[in-house]
C-alpha cells in the first residue's frame, strides 16, 4: 500500500496488541530497556512498524521479519530465535491485508483470541541519576523492603540467554 493511503486504526491496534502479547519482545524490553525508556521504545516500535507497512507495498512476512530483526538487533542487542518473530510478522501481514481489504472486523475477532497483554509495569526501574550529587557516599535505598529482587521466571516455552558476545538470545525450549 502506498504512503498516501488512509491509515486503519484497527491495524495499529493489531500491531500494538501483537507486540504486547509477544513474550520474547517483552522479556527483551524488561532486561535491556528498563522503566520509561522501554515504554518509549515500545511506542516508537509500534509507530515504526505501522509506518513500514504503509510505506511499502505488498509486504511479505519475511520482509517484516528482516525489518523487526534489524531493529531488535540494533536497539536491544537481541536475536529472537524461538520462531515467535516469524509468527508475529505473519499475523501482522495478514492483519494489514484484511484491513486494506475492508475486513477490519476479522482482525478485531482475531485480536480477541490473543492472550491478555503482558504487564508492561513489570519493567525494572532505571536507577535515578542526580547530576547535582557530587559526594561519593553510597546511595541509600529508595524504598524499604527485602534486599533481593523478586525472581521472575520466563515462560516455560522460552528462555533468554546472553552469549559470549553479549547478545541476548530467546530460544524455544524443547
Amino acid at each position: 500500500m502506498a504512503s498516501g493511503s488512509a491509515r486503519h486504526p484497527v491495524f495499529r491496534e493489531c500491531v500494538e496488541r501483537h507486540f504486547k502479547t509477544w513474550s520474547s519482545l517483552q522479556l527483551a524490553l524488561r532486561e535491556v530497556m528498563p522503566g520509561p525508556i522501554g515504554l518509549e521504545f515500545f511506542s516508537w516500535l509500534i509507530d515504526s512498524t505501522e509506518t513500514f507497512f504503509y510505506e511499502n507495498a505488498d509486504l511479505y512476512p519475511d520482509e517484516v521479519t528482516d525489518f523487526l530483526a534489524e531493529i531488535l538487533n540494533t536497539e536491544l542487542d537481541t536475536w529472537i530465535q524461538d520462531g515467535s518473530l516469524e509468527l508475529v510478522c505473519g499475523a501482522l501481514c495478514s492483519g494489514f491485508r484484511a484491513c486494506a481489504a475492508g475486513r477490519a472486523e476479522e482482525v478485531t475477532a482475531e485480536l480477541a483470541k490473543l492472550p491478555a497483554p503482558a504487564d508492561l509495569s513489570g519493567h525494572r526501574q532505571a536507577p535515578a541519576v542526580n547530576p547535582d550529587d557530587d559526594d561519593e557516599s553510597p546511595a541509600a535505598p529508595v524504598t524499604p523492603g527485602p534486599s533481593r529482587p523478586a525472581a521472575r521466571d520466563p515462560p516455560q516455552s522460552e528462555s533468554m540467554q546472553t552469549d559470549e558476545d553479549g547478545w541476548t538470545v530467546a530460544r524455544k525450549r524443547r
